[in-house]
């Protein structure tokens, strides 16, 4: 078997050796056969004698170059305006219409470098306080973005020019920023209930209550003060109640309220706003204003408050004060007058006039 394998092996040695002779043989006899189906055929080219039969480079058939340019339609930014803090900075990303264009120039440029500056890559950095215009130029066409540069609020506080009102009374808020020099110092105000800003800054109230007032930045800041509304009225009435309840428990007939001796006693609280006396800011004693308002009287008492913030304080310390006390509890008394005022500041005054 082994045998036959490298008898095989050997034949087919020969055989490729055989073949690799013949081979250039018959090369040189097909070189050599005439071959009459191309004998009448003109040379593509016939070159001079002693021409070569290769093209010079200076004989290449040249090859023109065409440039094909897309001009530029429109640039845009894709935001309307920026608005930065002193010392931020950003980045600008104009738009090329047809995304396609070609072009040759292409700049940025800032309107105020004393308030924005502007790389050419679009880098704006904010330096000054003010609104400036960046404008991008491509090829002649332009785009431009206003940037607002700002002192940010860091805090603010707010103020009322007293805590305590009357219905019917203005108010005044105060809000006070800081840094002092910020910019945006523009807010909104809002009321819980019973007020109302007014055109000139101030606020109107409108009820008795207690009111929230809170203001919001438009950075979402918040603050918030209570402030606290009275009637005087309410008060006034609630005063000659309480009084009662002390001449009833005592044994005595309650008190009867006078129309003229009100108001006498309503002008004595104005009075002692500038003067805390039973004697009048022009000197006089406190029974004059009787004869002032025609208060039919033999018998006059005065009781007078400051600072208490409702009717059953006053009251109680009245009755905590023998000389105001024995006013309430005199027997010989049948009318009273009440009347309650507020000053600037928000104290209360109160006043009790008492007459048979």
């Amino acid at each position: 078997m082994k045998a036959n394998i490298f008898k095989n092996k050997i034949f087919a040695v020969l055989l490729t050796i055989i073949l690799l002779v013949s081979m250039p043989i018959y090369i040189i006899a097909c070189n050599n056969a005439e071959t009459d189906s191309y004998a009448d055929l003109p040379p593509l080219y016939d070159p001079e004698p002693g021409e070569s039969e290769l093209l010079e480079p200076d004989d290449a058939i040249p090859i023109e170059s065409v440039t094909v340019t897309v001009p530029v339609d429109r640039v845009a930014f894709d935001i309307r305006e920026l608005t930065l803090n002193l010392g931020e900075s950003a980045s600008l990303y104009p738009n090329i219409f047809p995304t396609d264009a070609t072009y040759s120039y292409a700049q940025f440029h800032s309107s105020n470098d004393q308030i924005v500056t502007v790389s050419n890559t679009g880098a704006v950095h904010a330096i000054g306080v003010g609104t400036a215009e960046i404008t991008y130029t491509v090829d002649g066409v332009s785009a431009s973005i206003p940037v607002t540069v700002e002192i940010p609020v860091v805090s603010f506080a707010i103020s009322t020019d007293r805590e305590f009102y009357a219905v019917g009374d203005k108010g005044i808020l105060t809000v006070e920023f800081t840094p002092e020099d910020a910019t945006n110092q523009t807010y909104e105000v809002r009321f819980s209930r019973y007020a109302k800003m007014l055109d000139d800054g101030n606020f109107q109230l409108n009820a008795a209550g207690v009111v929230m007032i809170t203001v919001t930045l438009p950075n979402g800041m918040t603050e918030s003060r209570r402030i606290t509304v009275v009637d005087l009225e309410v008060l006034a009435n609630d005063v000659f109640e309480l009084t009662n309840i002390q001449r009833v428990n005592a044994g005595l007939p309650a008190f009867a309220q006078m129309e003229s001796l009100t108001r006498a006693a309503e002008e004595r609280a104005y009075e002692i706003i500038e003067s805390f006396s039973h004697t009048r800011p022009d000197g006089r004693s406190f029974v004059t204003v009787f004869n002032q308002f025609r208060v039919p009287h033999t018998f006059a008492g005065e009781n007078l408050g400051e600072g208490q913030r409702t009717a059953a304080d006053v009251v109680a310390d009245w009755m905590a004060s023998q000389g105001h006390r024995e006013n309430i509890l005199n027997s010989r008394f049948i009318y009273i007058g009440i009347g309650v005022k507020i000053d600037s500041e928000g104290t209360l005054y109160w006043t009790q006039l008492f007459a048979d």
